[in-house]
């Protein structure tokens, strides 16, 4: 087995304490538009659920991208709010998320990698779809608790995969750093 060595980062002080907690990992106070590492630190990079809170989504897969080795992977992770159910959620059956999220990005498919390849970063396989997108937040936590229903909703991802929860991409450098 190779070394691994596993850093966290996050904004938010609370959130480092229970990782700590939990990890016994490293924890570091940052800010994805500029994170303290050198350039090409990183073999792997997971970043997930993370971009879609970032007014400069570019920007923050550009400080990725330099932290990451020329021969690195970054996996990112991002709830698939573009697509026509979560729309629906969000315009009509739950307008008041609109109000309560935090979110500033509602990505697709197609926005997810047109914002890596802006970043200078490559797409390295196809985009991984993860269970289906129900329009209702009360009823998703209902379903996920089943086994059934989550096999239902992994079935219904595979039918319909413009309309899954969300999108799972691994991207490399386009080019040398």
């Amino acid at each position: 087995m190779p070394k691994v060595t596993v850093i966290g980062v996050d904004y938010n002080e609370l959130r480092l304490a229970r990782s700590r907690a939990r990890t016994g990992a490293p924890m570091l106070k940052g800010d994805l538009l500029g994170l303290p590492f050198a350039d090409g630190t990183f073999d792997l990079i997971l970043c997930n659920h993370v971009i879609e809170h970032i007014p400069d989504d570019v920007g923050a897969l550009r400080e990725l991208a330099r932290i990451l080795k020329s021969d690195g992977l970054l996996l990112i992770g991002v709830p698939n709010e573009g697509c026509g159910l979560a729309r629906l959620r969000n315009h009509v059956l739950q307008r008041s998320i609109l109000t309560s999220t935090d979110h500033v990005h509602f990505y697709t498919a197609d926005l997810l990698t047109e914002r890596i390849r802006r970043a200078g970063l490559r797409p390295r396989g196809e985009i991984r779809r993860e269970g289906f997108f129900v329009p209702h937040l009360r009823l998703a936590y209902i379903v996920r608790e089943y086994r059934l229903g989550r096999a239902a909703m992994d079935a219904l991802a595979r039918l319909f995969p413009a309309q899954c929860a969300g999108l799972l991409l691994a991207a490399v450098h386009d080019g040398p750093k």
